[in-house]
């Protein structure tokens, strides 16, 4: 009885221990599922992820497409807006035909050079165009100071932008080592680079706005003299702001006010968008501001 009771325990410490042994295999069968299921779900996520950073990329890539194709379409218009210069008139045409006593010179690099047989012998004049007007619009006013006897100069903007154009002037007055002393001639936003080329040239003896407010305090700093000239009738001229830019230039500048004068009569050009309708003609106008200019250029060339 005592060996049958002994089996008996054996057999179910046998039982047992495969039972548990069982038991411990399930735990770690479930385990190996659980951990396989949280591995795939984390792969899941990481692919999520992962997906979503290319389509963040990619929409990264064409919004910055999209940014540089406006750009790109917008910079195009521009400078075919700037080629669509305003339109000349025949005044100004007529002005470049050659006559005895002035030679009309066109260089290569688009300016005008008006020269007088008797030139004052070492000053000149440079005249800034402003945006979207050609050089020969610009005619008659370098003619009428050529027959002052001085040498003048049209200047060719760059894609006729002001902004585009440092240096250009710059470039010009060293290409005439035999002229010591130069005017400064700036039609409205013209005087936007004309200004900066002032700064840096110790030949240049007098500045002259036409229709234009300076900005800044630089022409203060270099204290050059001034002649500041604009139209009663100037549409584009902010004339709150010329008080305020008093400030900014020498104390001896000179200012003349042409009454029914507007910003487009400086040049012989069809009118400018937003200018107002001048009640006087643009040969008074230009003839006048021209008495003012060889006045002011007589007072400071010594």
């Amino acid at each position: 009885r005592g060996l049958k009771e002994f089996k008996d325990s054996k057999i179910r410490a046998k039982k047992k221990s495969s039972k548990s042994n069982k038991d411990i295999f399930d735990s770690l069968s479930i385990t190996r599922e659980l951990e396989k299921s949280l591995t795939i779900h984390e792969e899941l996520e990481k692919e999520k992820i992962r997906i979503r950073n290319i389509q963040k990329r990619k929409l990264q890539k064409n919004i910055l497409k999209g940014v540089f194709i406006a750009f790109i379409i917008v910079w195009v218009s521009y400078l075919f807006w700037l080629q669509k210069t305003f339109k000349v008139t025949d005044r100004a045409m007529q002005a470049m035909i050659q006559t005895p006593g002035i030679s009309v010179v066109k260089q290569n690099n688009g300016s005008i050079d008006f020269v007088p047989q008797n030139a004052v012998k070492d000053t000149g004049i440079v005249i800034y165009p402003s945006e979207k007007v050609e050089p020969v619009s610009y005619a008659n006013m370098a003619r009428l100071l050529a027959q002052k006897g001085y040498k003048v100069s049209i200047l060719k903007l760059r894609l006729n932008q002001p902004d585009l154009s440092f240096g250009k002037g710059k470039d010009l007055m060293e290409s005439k080592p035999d002229i010591k002393k130069w005017f400064i001639l700036a039609h409205a936003s013209g005087a936007s680079i004309a200004y900066k080329d002032a700064l840096k040239n110790k030949n240049i003896k007098g500045f002259v706005f036409m229709g234009a407010v300076p900005e800044g305090d630089d022409l203060n700093l270099v204290n050059m003299p001034v002649l500041s000239i604009w139209g009663t009738n100037d549409g584009l001229l902010d004339f709150t702001r010329i008080k305020e830019a008093k400030k900014n230039l020498p104390s001896k500048s000179k200012y003349y006010a042409i009454e029914g004068g507007n910003s487009t009569n400086f040049a012989d050009i069809e009118l400018v968008s937003g200018d107002e309708e001048a009640i006087i003609s643009p040969e008074k106008q230009q003839a006048r501001s021209v008495n003012k200019i060889a006045e002011f250029i007589d007072l400071n060339k010594n």
